[in-house]
């Protein structure tokens, strides 16, 4: 786009040589035939594209770019996505990254997507164009570098690549999305973990080569053979610029989780796997067998250590045993937290009062929670409310429901 839309500089914009100013000229056509291009392709989306509602889809990107979600919360389009993700990879190349995305508001079907596949020379790439939406990212991936792990292929890695790697994963958690590939999770762990005095050798075993040695160096730790003899095969001038690089990524990771925001607010949406652990308690198996999670708060609050108001979206029940954990939580005497929603986009059906449906699992009708948890939550001066969440521009539709459990402000 800034290549082929816009001038490298304001000074190049100023020229009125002869060349510069067909230049100009031609770049103005360029503006316009795309103006009346984007209007009438999109007037054919809206007319004939089909609301996603909660279709998943995959867009591949040539270049890491920075994920910045703006206020209105909305990308206006053309969007060119796919229902397969590994056509998505093929777009993404090794420098790029794959975004699994979804309708932030599935409920309004305000987000249309046409189907490409019924004019496409190509229809094996299954591609969705869609005209514009709120987006919600469940996932980031970006491809493996090299394995992580064998030394030898490490060291065939440029030292850009493996630091851009790590700027990038802590953009994505400064971002507030910890839904990534395993490669950016093993670089995103060795922040993560604090350096408490425990055995590091037991407490990281988990971790990498690559992610051992980044939580030794943010760290100041003593680096062990095979680490010190990936540090001579860099050469002195990356090795130069790797202990520079390093204090400073731990101080920004730092300011991060101390200080994500004027509110001290933290969302949790999607987390993904290898990230759960950091998070959230294991709660042993479902009757499928799969892992169960259950949100930590001591975990929580052990990386943000200044949090105020924490959100969770979609894939968080509020019961009765999450109840008794809020309450031990804000029984603390060292406590920050003064409020915790709960807020539910993703649900197809609702009941007579505009509650999602019991068939939505991840509910639970706050009414119908244990009324001595209920008590105890009162006596310590917070209260429980919820309602519908009202749409954008809308006052008949409901973009979702929300449980908010805060505490009482003083009069």
């Amino acid at each position: 786009m800034k290549k082929t839309f816009r001038f490298e500089t304001i000074d190049d914009s100023l020229k009125q040589d002869e060349h510069s100013r067909k230049e100009i000229e031609d770049l103005e056509n360029m503006s316009k035939s795309f103006y009346h291009w984007r209007f009438k392709l999109l007037t054919v989306l809206h007319k004939f594209g089909e609301a996603m509602g909660h279709k998943i889809v995959y867009h591949g990107v040539n270049q890491k770019m920075i994920l910045k979600p703006n206020p209105t919360n909305i990308f206006y389009g053309p969007l060119s996505t796919t229902s397969s993700y590994h056509v998505a990879s093929t777009y993404s190349t090794k420098k790029g990254m794959v975004l699994t995305l979804q309708s932030m508001f599935p409920r309004l079907k305000e987000c249309k997507a046409f189907d490409v596949r019924l004019l496409s020379m190509h229809p094996t790439e299954e591609e969705w164009l869609i005209a514009s939406m709120r987006p919600r990212i469940l996932k980031v991936s970006t491809r493996v570098l090299k394995e992580h792990t064998p030394l030898g292929e490490l060291l065939q890695v440029p030292l850009s690549s493996l630091m851009r790697e790590i700027f990038f994963t802590i953009h994505l958690f400064k971002e507030q999305m910890f839904s990534m590939s395993g490669n950016l999770e093993d670089v995103l762990k060795p922040f993560l973990k604090n350096d408490d005095g425990e055995n590091d050798d037991e407490k990281n075993a988990e971790l990498t080569f690559w992610g051992k040695y980044i939580y030794k160096k943010i760290n100041s730790k003593k680096l062990d053979e095979k680490e010190r003899k990936f540090e001579e095969g860099l050469g002195n001038d990356d090795k130069i610029k790797m202990n520079k690089l390093f204090p400073v990524l731990k101080e920004k990771f730092d300011e991060f989780r101390n200080n994500p925001n004027k509110h001290q607010r933290i969302k949790f949406d999607t987390i993904s796997t290898g990230l759960k652990p950091y998070f959230m308690d294991d709660d042993g198996k479902d009757i499928e067998k799969e892992k169960k999670w259950k949100i930590s708060f001591d975990k929580i609050t052990k990386i943000y250590s200044n949090v105020k108001e924490i959100h969770f979206i979609n894939q968080y029940r509020l019961d009765d045993d999450l109840l008794k954990r809020i309450i031990n939580q804000i029984s603390k005497d060292n406590n920050k937290i003064k409020k915790i929603k709960f807020i539910y986009y993703d649900y197809k059906d609702e009941d007579g009062s505009g509650r999602p449906s019991e068939k939505y699992k991840m509910f639970k009708n706050p009414d119908h929670l244990v009324k001595e948890g209920l008590h105890k939550l009162e006596g310590l001066g917070w209260k429980i409310t919820h309602k519908k969440v009202g749409a954008p521009r809308s006052k008949s539709k409901s973009t979702g429901y929300q449980i908010v459990i805060e505490k009482n402000k003083e009069v």
